[in-house]
């Protein structure tokens, strides 16, 4: 059985991403969906510490490479 951990966030321009961790794997869900180009520019930053949060929240010792 695994356990699943969800958190929604609310982020500029409209936007909401729902952060998951289901056992091992982490996913995201967006809304309206992902955003491209210059406004995904934009929102990255709001993404970035809204993740990092979640995931400090979850007390699981992770490590985020970012590409």
């Amino acid at each position: 059985m695994t356990c699943s951990y969800r958190r929604t966030c609310r982020l500029p321009h409209g936007f909401k991403v729902e952060f998951i961790l289901d056992g091992s794997r982490f996913d995201t869900k967006w809304s309206p969906k992902m955003p491209r180009g210059k406004r995904v520019r934009q929102l990255l930053p709001h993404y970035k510490r809204e993740r990092n949060a979640f995931l400090a929240s979850t007390g699981v010792r992770i490590l985020v490479v970012d590409l």
